[in-house]
């Protein structure tokens, strides 16, 4: 895990496409969020986590010779803007199901639905292999 910029106002990691690598970003990423605010950053933390593994295993096939890279923005007043990328060639992410499965036990498509669920905004780029979510941490703010 390589780190690509580091600021008072941003973070920027990249990592090799592994699920190992997962939990070495979330880990520095809460550093990074409680030296910046004293809001829980679990909401932040579960976006990030499901795109990371979103990247790594649809964008990336899981090839460790891959590279995800997150960064990571304090945009102020408890608000947070998280974009992770991939080297894959990206999704039709307008065709996206976002209805609650009938079935809970269906396993696809939960990873989405929770980054919608906690994230003010979510935008895709780069023909959607970058994804960029934006977190308020603040628990006053309506979603």
């Amino acid at each position: 895990m390589g780190e690509m910029a580091s600021n008072l106002t941003a973070l920027g990691l990249d990592c090799p496409s592994e699920e190992s690598a997962v939990s070495g970003i979330l880990g520095r990423v809460e550093q990074y969020i409680r030296g910046r605010t004293a809001e829980d950053p679990t909401d932040l933390l579960l976006v990030l986590r499901e795109l990371l593994v979103n990247a790594i295993t649809h964008g990336n096939g899981g090839d460790p010779s891959r590279v995800v890279r997150m960064k990571i923005a304090d945009l102020g007043q408890n608000r947070f803007s998280v974009a992770v990328s991939d080297e894959g060639g990206g999704f039709e992410y307008w065709k996206l199901d976002t209805r609650i499965p009938e079935n809970p036990r269906n396993v696809r498509r939960h990873g989405y639905l929770v980054i919608e669920a906690l994230a003010k905004t979510v935008a895709f780029s780069n023909g959607g292999s970058t994804v960029t979510a934006t977190v308020w941490l603040d628990r006053g703010c309506p979603r």
